[in-house]
């Protein structure tokens, strides 16, 4: 009654449910939060609320009446929500804000305009502006079909579980949907796999493709399959690979990440350092670093540190250990408790990638992080560049030493 009560108002469709909101609102509760979340709550309530009701009225009449008289709140809050006008900015819309001409409006959002055709960056900057806050969004799939391509942007990442992956997806959905283009997201470990998503690309061509193939210039297959969508006319982007080949590479810097956790070690005067891992891109400049320090640094697998560590004496406190990986740094700590040796006094602990749930170890583990995240977002910023004629290099992105109590 008071929905209908104040619906009989005259609030138009599009604000009809602000006044309903506001009078259950405490005071300091937006409106705008109210609505977010009970367009959440009330999609999967409503309908549920129906079931439970009918099946319990045959045991418990009176609850069910109850439950019933709520569902029905619910489900008229749910309709109200959902049928609600959304209304999507158009060119023309930017055009009668600013008082100019629909074909300044349409050149001046084009990333990639037509040399006589281009406007002054004072009008450009103006006209985004307007658009961001319209809420305008280009129609890629119509503009992408003109160029007989799908507006997707191909994504192709090892299938490893853990959150540097994880990251990388949020980054790279993140800048996409900034940009108004979908992706496509596919994973594998195998040439059966990346020969899937290759043809794919081909045979429905996409916008582009960021490929993360981790044995691309080492496996000749799989070099050629890639070459072949660069060759179809396919632009393309590489991740975490070897940087100086034929398309730009997107990747970590490892050498700077290994030279951190060097220089953390150092700065503990530690009696011997250790390298645990094989990984070459981290236990080379790791080791260089060490050596530029006068120190000499031993690299073995986690079976010879286990013997190590039984003939490591007292005298050589605190030693010094590099794990290549997180993962491997907790084989580590183990082996380090086994022998007795106390983390964070008697030996001090790098590792590198700061996956999740690093900082809960006992002692939380100090180690190198990579911005993963922020490496999807830039891998999509230069595929598009890409796509609308822009030249792009190689480019490396700096990790970070995150410092806790195991060194």
């Amino acid at each position: 009654q008071r929905m209908e009560a104040r619906n009989t108002t005259g609030p138009t469709k599009r604000s009809r449910l602000k006044p309903v909101l506001q009078s259950f609102a405490p005071i300091n509760i937006t409106y705008e939060l109210l609505e977010s979340s009970l367009q959440t709550v009330f999609f999967f309530l409503s309908p549920l609320t129906y079931y439970i009701a009918i099946a319990d009225n045959i045991k418990k009449n009176n609850f069910a009446l109850d439950f019933l008289l709520w569902s029905g709140y619910f489900f008229e809050m749910n309709t109200r929500l959902f049928n609600m006008e959304i209304v999507m900015a158009t060119i023309k819309d930017i055009a009668e804000e600013l008082g100019i001409s629909h074909s300044v409006v349409s050149r001046a959002l084009n990333p990639n305009p037509d040399a006589n055709a281009r406007v002054s960056r004072e009008t450009r900057e103006l006209v985004e502006l307007k658009a961001t806050e319209l809420g305008y969004r280009r129609n890629r799939a119509a503009e992408f079909m003109r160029r007989g391509r799908s507006a997707a942007i191909g994504v192709f990442l090892p299938e490893y579980s853990n959150s540097l992956i994880a990251d990388l997806v949020m980054g790279v959905s993140e800048s996409a949907n900034k940009h108004g283009f979908p992706i496509s997201l596919n994973f594998g470990m195998t040439y059966e796999a990346y020969e899937s998503f290759i043809n794919s690309n081909i045979e429905n061509p996409s916008s582009g493709i960021i490929s993360y193939p981790s044995r691309i210039y080492s496996d000749k297959k799989i070099e050629t399959l890639f070459q072949s969508y660069v060759a179809s006319g396919g632009k393309a982007l590489l991740l975490n690979t070897t940087p100086g080949k034929s398309v730009p590479v997107l990747y970590m810097n490892d050498a700077y990440g290994a030279r951190l956790a060097a220089d953390k070690l150092l700065s503990r005067k530690c009696g011997k350092y250790f390298i645990i891992g094989t990984y070459e891109g981290r236990v080379v400049p790791f080791s260089a670093r060490i050596a530029e320090n006068g120190s000499e640094c031993v690299v073995m697998d986690l079976k010879s540190l286990s013997n190590t560590l039984a003939g490591v004496d007292s005298s050589d406190y605190p030693i010094g250990v590099f794990a290549v990986t997180d993962d491997v740094a907790v084989a580590v700590m183990k082996l380090l408790r086994d022998a007795g040796i106390v983390i964070g006094r008697d030996a001090y602990l790098v590792g590198y990638d700061d996956l999740h749930l690093t900082a809960a170890l006992d002692p939380p583990l100090t180690t190198v992080r990579q911005p993963f995240r922020e490496q999807g977002a830039r891998a999509v910023d230069k595929l598009l560049n890409m796509i609308y004629g822009g030249e792009e290099n190689d480019e490396a992105l700096s990790p970070h030493l995150v410092e806790r109590a195991s060194a």
